[in-house]
């Protein structure tokens, strides 16, 4: 008869014993894969947007020496994009 201490034994020798994960990790990789495939709660969306805040100049005079005038101006805009992942209820 086989006593509790050697089935114990026997069971913690196993639960730490060194093993290969390669096989573990491929099954995670793949049904994880299948899920989000087949999952219709996923989407990835795109956005691009471009905003034109106009331009600004002004003239400047210069009034200390020789009457130097300038004029400077910035042109306003921004390009945004956006990626997303996005897991719908």
């Amino acid at each position: 008869m086989v006593s509790l201490k050697d089935i114990l034994a026997r069971f913690r020798g196993r639960g730490f014993a060194p093993i290969d994960i390669a096989s573990i990790v491929f099954f995670r990789i793949a049904f994880g894969s299948l899920l989000v495939w087949h999952n219709p709660h996923w989407r990835l969306r795109t956005q691009y947007q471009f905003v034109d805040f106009g331009n600004i100049g002004f003239t400047r005079q210069d009034n200390f020496g020789e009457g130097f005038i300038s004029h400077h101006s910035v042109d306003i805009r921004e390009h945004v994009v956006q990626f997303a992942i996005v897991y719908g209820f």
